[in-house]
């Protein structure tokens, strides 16, 4: 889905961050996909197909129930594979995104399950209270640190499936001043990191995955990386 652009309520929304320094999601996209170009860092899953979807911020999306509404509107079931690098304080409340997620795994792929990555986050705490983190559906990715242990921020708790490295190093907006590159020069940055990090990690592996063996339903891909954990 390269490229695609999302109508919503008549306005595009094609996934662009909102301001020069909202460097975020293309350092997600990055880890994922980010060009075998011999310069910086390498996607995981370099060259596969990515889009972006705004779901958080700006006039035409501003509030968490408008970022359901999105997401209810996109259908989750468009694509293989959706990462989501973002999360909350576990609240122990219903959230209504637990369906979609539900939905996406029944109807996406044309019944094998579209594949969710949710980064587990970054508060240090239980995060099993977290209905979208708990959810059977979805993959839920603690961080592991340079030792290979969990890092001291990320989320714990039976609702996690898989810890993967905390990235660091990925692309950035283009150009000089934007992004996490600040006022230096380049378009990559070290300074990417955290849950948000190791999800896309994970969402790469899991796109190989579906490249060596398109009929992996959503259960077998949960299975796989489990047993294959170090």
């Amino acid at each position: 889905y390269a490229g695609l652009n999302i109508t919503v309520l008549g306005q595009a929304n094609n996934g662009l961050p909102l301001t020069s320094t909202s460097g975020h999601g293309t350092a997600v996209g990055g880890l994922i996909v980010a060009d075998n170009n011999t310069r910086g860092g390498v996607g995981v899953a370099f060259d596969a197909s990515v889009t972006g979807v705004r779901i958080f911020g700006g006039a035409d999306d501003i509030n968490l129930q408008w970022a359901r509404y999105l997401l209810t509107l996109t259908s989750l079931t468009r694509f293989d594979i959706t990462n989501h690098s973002y999360g909350a304080y576990p609240s122990f409340a219903a959230q209504e995104d637990v369906a979609l997620f539900a939905d996406a795994a029944r109807f996406g792929r044309g019944g094998l399950g579209t594949i969710t990555v949710k980064s587990a986050g970054n508060h240090g705490v239980d995060g099993n209270g977290d209905a979208l983190d708990a959810s059977r559906h979805t993959i839920s990715v603690a961080a592991t640190d340079i030792t290979g242990y969990s890092a001291s921020y990320s989320a714990y708790g039976a609702h996690i499936l898989i810890s993967a490295p905390a990235g660091a190093v990925t692309t950035d907006l283009l150009g000089t001043g934007t992004g996490y590159d600040g006022l230096l020069t380049g378009d990559y940055t070290a300074g990417f990191g955290g849950t948000s990090a190791s999800a896309p990690i994970t969402s790469g592996v899991i796109a190989l995955m579906l490249q060596a063996n398109a009929q992996l339903g959503w259960r077998d891909v949960q299975s796989i990386l489990v047993h294959s954990a170090v």
